[in-house]
């Protein structure tokens, strides 16, 4: 979801829609990512390293490409 909503936001210069479906996907997704956090009783690794915030992400792209 956050990934999908970051092109959907710069989308949002252009058409306002857009800019309403990105921002409520990325609130969402940050929203459920913390509560998966808290049910897995772990804090998100991001808070010790910005880096992590890509790793994700950079999963998330090599399983689509089928490299995982």
């Amino acid at each position: 979801m956050i990934a999908v909503s970051v092109p959907l936001l710069m989308a949002g210069y252009w058409y306002s829609a857009a800019l309403n479906v990105g921002l409520g996907l990325f609130i969402v997704g940050w929203v459920l990512q913390f509560i998966g956090h808290i049910f897995e009783g772990k804090k998100p690794e991001f808070f010790k390293d910005w880096r992590f915030l890509f790793v994700g992400l950079r999963w998330w792209l090599a399983k689509m490409k089928g490299q995982v």
